[in-house]
């Protein structure tokens, strides 16, 4: 069980949200939908990364904490997600991967050279920086 600070990355009270990858939400917001591969009581879609049942733009910002990791098809997982938000949308994404290693096929260099095509920021930021509980 994760407890997120949607504050933390600037998100407004009304933005429209996707939590890809949510797994079990204590705390039930409005404006957030919790999706998983799992049926936790907070699971508001069930769907995989790679197959997104929203159509585009449909969100103000999608969140994948600690999921693309263990994703197989994460390259299509993170087109899907981007392929959701509006122009400008923000895109959280945070990785459990060592610097410069690889885990599950998916290394930090591979996402820098995957948002450098995106023509995206990519950012690296250590778990304190993120606000996000180990």
């Amino acid at each position: 069980m994760l407890t997120v600070r949607y504050d933390t990355w600037g998100l407004r009270a009304d933005d429209f949200v996707l939590d890809a990858g949510a797994g079990f939400r204590v705390e039930y917001l409005p404006n957030v939908v919790n999706l998983e591969i799992a049926p936790y009581p907070s699971t508001d879609v069930l769907a995989v990364g790679e197959a997104l049942p929203f159509v585009d733009g449909a969100f103000d910002a999608v969140l994948s904490l600690s999921v693309l990791e263990h994703v197989p098809g994460w390259e299509r997982a993170l087109a899907e997600m981007t392929r959701l938000l509006v122009p400008g949308g923000l895109l959280v994404l945070t990785l459990d991967v060592e610097l410069g290693r690889r885990s599950s096929g998916l290394s930090t260099r591979d996402l820098r050279a995957l948002f450098d095509a995106l023509g995206a920021r990519f950012d690296v930021l250590s778990r304190t920086e993120t606000d996000v509980p180990p």
